[in-house]
């Protein structure tokens, strides 16, 4: 079933269904467009990431080598988003354009899927300055089990052990209601789009180039999901915060941002 509500996500769990949530990764869709965005909201949106790997009409990605901020029009996004009720991603963008893409939002924005670059220095991960910011606003950082963005040992390939570290530190650094899951895990990947990505993007994946190790032992699949619950049991998070960590936190800001077209 299509989310378009926070109460729609608890529809699709007390129903047995599957509850999608359509977002986008970067701003090709609209094609610089603004009133695109209203219609893509009527149809579903209710996640939208301001760029992906490459930099856009909106701002700067992570991987650009100079960022130059959020532009103009990407002001007059950032704001559209706030009206209609649509979530702002900001992984994969880069460091001064996510932190005035904050600045300028009225509502909390997520980082979908990113760890913390001060345990692991990766140019996709992102840094205390960014966490400290999303969080002030009220919002969430989602980890991710990539394997070359969860080490905790440079060249070792990290374990679910050192996924539970990153949530740790992030979780000291900010607090437990700023923390989620954001695997990025999509299980229809094949060996060939993989292959792809390596080609495009080979700093990004070195020295997990292999598919089957491109994320940590023991959370290749959501199959491993229930071994994240357990880890974090097992640090000693209490049953209450460990939900939040597992979705709760996501679903407060689903419920505050996801607005009936009001303002």
């Amino acid at each position: 079933m299509l989310v378009k509500t926070a109460e729609d996500i608890h529809r699709a769990k007390s129903d047995g269904r599957l509850g999608i949530i359509l977002g986008f990764q970067g701003a090709a869709p609209i094609e610089d467009t603004f009133e695109y965005i209203s219609i893509f909201h009527q149809l579903g949106l209710r996640v939208f990431q301001l760029t992906y790997q490459e930099s856009n009409s909106l701002g700067s990605s992570c991987m650009e080598r100079e960022d130059r901020g959020l532009t103009e029009f990407g002001r007059e996004v950032v704001r559209e988003l706030n009206r209609l009720g649509i979530v702002m991603d900001l992984s994969h963008v880069g460091m001064r354009t996510s932190l005035e893409a904050i600045e300028v939002s009225k509502d909390p924005a997520i980082f979908s899927h990113a760890n913390a670059r001060a345990v692991c220095d990766n140019i996709r991960n992102i840094t205390d300055e960014q966490v400290r910011a999303v969080a002030a606003k009220g919002g969430v950082v989602g980890v991710t089990p990539y394997s070359i963005f969860a080490e905790t040992k440079p060249g070792v390939r990290p374990t679910l052990d050192d996924y539970i570290t990153h949530i740790d530190y992030l979780v000291q650094l900010v607090g437990i209601d700023h923390i989620g899951i954001g695997t990025d895990l999509f299980e229809g990947n094949t060996r060939a789009n993989f292959q792809k990505f390596l080609i495009r993007y080979p700093e990004m994946f070195r020295p997990y180039s292999k598919f089957e190790t491109r994320h940590c032992v023991g959370l290749e699949t959501i199959a491993g999901l229930p071994g994240v619950a357990v880890g974090l049991l097992r640090r000693g998070y209490a049953e209450e915060d460990t939900r939040r960590i597992l979705g709760g936190n996501f679903l407060r800001v689903f419920k505050q941002v996801w607005h009936p077209l009001s303002r």
